[in-house]
């Protein structure tokens, strides 16, 4: 139960991502953004960085450095993705994520491909696709964004399943800790952000620095959205199992509806909701059969006693 919960906050912070980005997006551009949570978050990880059994440097840069690339692009093209289209949009969107996890680790290290998982993967690329047309087709449906916007979160979203499959060979077949990468793959988003804040234009509202609101949401972002969220996500697992991730593929598109049409009155059209409910049932149809066997194994434990 208190891995549950745990994966609950999680949801709950991830869901209220958009919101703090589109709050953040009217004074900052998104590399500015991104760098910054990037900082932060790393400036707040470092205590578990220095618990952690330390491999060697070249191990590092040869082993998670790369995998560790594929988080920052997503972090840099999210908020890009996040100025032209909707916090639902991106909600749903990212909720696809084990759809092209699934295709990657067929690809790249070879998973098994059931019957099942295509199904569900083509059903899903379907509401995704909803996603990226029905904009145009619907004369500007707020609740599907924009086609720009949400091709740009596509990009994001195949960097950061990327980084998925690949986080999750250094842990299963290279051995690395999961912390360990997380902090790593932080550090890299620090350095390549800043590479990048190098060469793009800006736009910074330099009266909202001192602004306590705005600070308060990049404490926010960096803390709680990105840190906390990750280590209860990790314990949650490791109480648990790896079918805890289906949970929160469900549970955070709910969330951020929520937050969206509270704070920013975003409504949910029949059009929208039908193709979130693709998404919904291709991510399920690949994920729920771990998660439904899971259930059953804690049913049973629960009645042996």
């Amino acid at each position: 139960m208190k891995a549950i919960i745990a994966v609950i906050i999680a949801s709950v912070f991830w869901g209220s991502a958009g919101i703090v980005a589109k709050v953040l997006l009217v004074h900052f551009d998104p590399f500015t953004i991104a760098l910054l949570r990037a900082i932060l978050a790393s400036v707040f990880i470092l205590p578990v960085f220095f618990h952690q059994k330390l491999p060697s440097l070249q191990s590092v840069i040869k082993d998670i450095v790369p995998i560790s690339m594929l988080s920052a692009i997503n972090i840099g093209i999210y908020y890009i993705g996040m100025q032209r289209t909707t916090v639902n949009a991106s909600a749903v969107m990212y909720a696809a994520t084990p759809l092209l996890v699934t295709i990657i680790s067929a690809v790249t290290i070879h998973e098994e491909m059931s019957v099942s998982k295509i199904v569900g993967i083509l059903i899903g690329f379907i509401g995704v696709l909803s996603f990226l047309i029905l904009p145009e087709l619907g004369h500007g449906d707020i609740g599907f964004g924009t086609p720009v916007g949400n091709l740009i979160l596509l990009v994001a979203i195949v960097s950061w399943s990327g980084y998925i499959v690949g986080s999750r060979y250094l842990t299963n077949t290279k051995h690395y800790n999961p912390m360990l990468i997380t902090s790593v793959s932080m550090f890299t988003s620090v350095v390549f952000l800043f590479i990048v804040n190098l060469f793009v234009p800006h736009h910074i509202d330099a009266a909202a620095l001192t602004n306590p609101t705005i600070i308060a949401n990049f404490l926010y972002l960096g803390l709680f959205v990105t840190v906390v969220t990750y280590v209860l996500f990790q314990w949650a697992i490791g109480q648990l199992s790896s079918t805890t991730a289906s949970l929160t593929n469900y549970l955070q598109p709910i969330f951020a509806f929520f937050f969206a049409w509270i704070f920013f009155g975003e409504r949910i059209t029949p059009a929208f909701l039908f193709g979130s409910l693709l998404v919904l049932l291709g991510v399920f149809i690949v994920t729920g059969d771990r998660l439904l066997e899971h259930v059953r194994l804690f049913r049973t434990k629960r009645r042996n006693g």
